[in-house]
């Protein structure tokens, strides 16, 4: 029998390609390891899910729709699943986003806009820059969301700042995997006002205890201050 949450799963695994991660569900749809492991094995055994090779010691196995799975979506959606294609190149940055993605789209809509690369014309706005994600703060304030697992060029970063406040976009949160390298991809990157960073546990934390992102401004984490052009209240507001 499949339960509102293993529906909820399904329709969050498909906003990912159809695919998703034992490190990703533990973080979200389920308080323990063990209590997802017993699901999980669950809904492979009934055909819901299915276990498929990543290739890697560990983890050994990521998930995607079984043939229950995919016959529930196609009478319910009218049309095909996707297939749930896995690259190991990107394993690390897709689970970072799809556990900050379920966690952020808790408190606000968000919008992948990586789920439109191929269609660029469905976008809800025209875009320079494709961020993993948005979502609209309080004020109307667009703000992009970035999980960060590599470092990029300091001129790669300029350009997708230059781009992202020709977009409209009033701010970059970037989620990284540790509060040690917030302060790290901070350093590097170029001085504007408009960056926020927050590690993934944190945010995490944040959500469930209040409700808000804990987010910290570039200045504070290089100990300057307010930067330059920075509104005291900031561009990332919470509340």
């Amino acid at each position: 029998m499949i339960t509102k949450r293993d529906m909820e799963i399904v329709e969050f695994m498909l906003e990912f390609g159809g695919k998703t991660f034992s490190g990703v569900l533990e973080k979200t749809f389920f308080c323990s390891c063990w209590s997802m492991r017993q699901r999980v094995s669950t809904l492979c055994k009934q055909g819901t899910l299915k276990r498929k090779k990543t290739g890697f010691l560990q983890p050994k196995y990521y998930f995607v729709l079984g043939d229950d799975g995919r016959e529930w979506y196609l009478e319910k959606h009218g049309r095909e699943a996707p297939e749930g294609r896995f690259s190991q190149f990107n394993y690390y940055h897709a689970v970072l986003e799809q556990i900050a993605f379920y966690w952020v789209s808790r408190l606000r809509e968000c919008v992948r806009t990586t789920t439109y690369k191929n269609q660029m014309d469905l976008l809800p706005r025209k875009l320079r820059h494709i961020p993993d994600f948005y979502f609209v703060a309080d004020g109307g304030k667009i703000i992009n969301v970035e999980a960060e697992i590599t470092k990029k060029a300091q001129d790669r970063y300029k350009s997708i700042i230059d781009q992202s406040i020709k977009d409209g976009a009033s701010a970059i949160l970037y989620i990284t995997e540790s509060k040690k390298e917030c302060q790290s991809l901070a350093r590097t990157m170029p001085r504007w006002s408009g960056l926020f960073f927050v590690a993934i546990d944190d945010l995490i934390k944040g959500i469930k205890e209040g409700q808000e992102i804990r987010s910290s401004k570039q200045s504070e984490l290089l100990g300057d201050g307010i930067a330059e052009n920075d509104e005291k209240n900031g561009l990332f507001a919470t509340e």
